[in-house]
């Protein structure tokens, strides 16, 4: 299975040669820049008003919840918020969200206009990235269950990866800033399910996934991050997020933290004879969840082992920075120019593990969704193509005495 992987790679030029033994002086040049609050921005949020989305609509549904509080929350950070349902066309919903969430039952959705009986997800976003604008963020809420005309579902699915793809990249080309967020959720469900192979299938109080995306300048969705705390929404399961390079935030301290001025500082080995080091960074930018930075497993050392990141931890109170990492370079560390890079590799497991290709035996498949993998893929594939998802680096020099 293919992973979400951050990959430290840390390269050396060596400028001298000298014994191993005594200090070492790191220099760098600090960046500090704390998110602002972006003016005019609207919010646009966009809810599926498919078939297979009544089982969602009911009673007790945490959908509404969810989409009640975490917009609730957005808007007191934006100047306009709109409403709409999408499927083969977007409906405005002209009164206010109180009132939209209590219109969101099985009989309301059905009444909007519009193609309601297929879910063309790759049409949809589409629609939805032509019509948002560089000063907006749009949510969209949706099953994601990719039908499958006739059957054919392994053409099916890859024609609608490559679809999904070219319209985020478009969207790239347009705004190099482009962000993207992946919220995998679950919800009650109670009506008829409408299997992609044209079935149909009754399922009551059993708990479904759906899904929010999170679109729009990174910047403006760092912020946002900053301000609702994604916990506060309720059945939120899984995150993956996509955006492009970004230049990041950090300072450099010793072990005890100390801050430097002048950005240099002088290193005594400890008692192994190795050197410590901490880089202090903003990750927000990245828009990458708090678990994904802090594993260690998603950090590489350089190729001769010389650095290595030891721990990665949250800060707190300090609003220039999220994260903290301790490096420690080995004694046998030479002068050296080093770049320490963050970059996404692939998508993340989860979506593997909640994907199913065949569209069959729901209750047998109740937590998968059919097809997921290969719109998040064609996401992925977008901001790959574009950048090759290295979303930042930390430069700094190390002098050997």
């Amino acid at each position: 299975m293919k992973k979400l992987l951050f990959v430290c790679v840390v390269s050396f030029v060596v400028i001298s040669f000298v014994s191993c033994g005594g200090r070492v002086k790191v220099s760098w040049k600090k960046s500090v820049s704390i998110p602002q609050q972006p003016r005019n921005v609207q919010l646009n949020v966009f809810i599926e008003n498919s078939g297979s989305m009544c089982g969602y609509m009911v009673d007790g549904s945490e959908l509404k919840d969810a989409v009640y509080s975490y917009v609730s929350d957005l808007d007191g950070y934006v100047d306009t918020t709109r409403l709409f349902y999408i499927n083969s066309e977007i409906f405005s919903f002209k009164e206010g969200l109180k009132r939209f969430i209590h219109d969101m039952t099985p009989t309301g959705i059905m009444s909007i206009g519009g193609n309601k009986s297929n879910s063309n997800i790759d049409e949809m976003f589409e629609l939805m990235l032509r019509n948002t604008a560089y000063d907006q963020v749009s949510i969209f809420v949706s099953d994601c269950i990719l039908d499958v005309p006739n059957g054919n579902a392994t053409n099916f699915f890859e024609n609608s990866k490559t679809t999904i793809r070219n319209a985020f990249r478009h969207k790239l080309k347009e705004d190099k800033n482009f962000g993207v967020e992946v919220f995998r959720l679950k919800s009650r469900y109670s009506g008829m399910y409408f299997l992609p192979t044209r079935g149909i299938e009754r399922l009551d109080s059993v708990s479904r996934p759906y899904y929010m995306f999170v679109m729009g300048n990174k910047n403006i969705l760092a912020y946002l991050n900053s301000k609702c705390s994604l916990k506060s929404i309720k059945g939120l399961e899984n995150k993956c997020a996509f955006t492009s390079y970004s230049v990041l935030s950090f300072d450099i301290t010793n072990n005890f933290g100390k801050p430097f001025p002048q950005c240099k500082m002088d290193v005594l080995p400890d008692k192994d004879g190795d050197y410590g080091v901490c880089i202090k960074a903003d990750f927000r930018p990245t828009l990458q969840d708090a678990q994904t930075i802090c594993s260690l497993s998603n950090y590489d050392m350089d190729r001769n082992g010389s650095v290595v990141v030891e721990q990665v931890e949250p800060i707190k109170d300090e609003p220039e920075f999220t994260h903290r990492l301790t490096l420690k370079a080995k004694s046998s560390i030479k002068s050296s120019a080093v770049s320490l890079g963050f970059a996404i590799k692939d998508i993340p497991d989860w979506v593997s593990m909640y994907n199913d290709d065949s569209g069959k035996n729901v209750k047998n498949n109740i937590e998968k969704t059919t097809g997921i993998k290969y719109i998040i893929q064609g996401i992925f594939d977008a901001f790959k193509d574009a950048d090759n998802l290295k979303l930042g680096e930390f430069n700094f020099i190390i002098n050997r005495r």
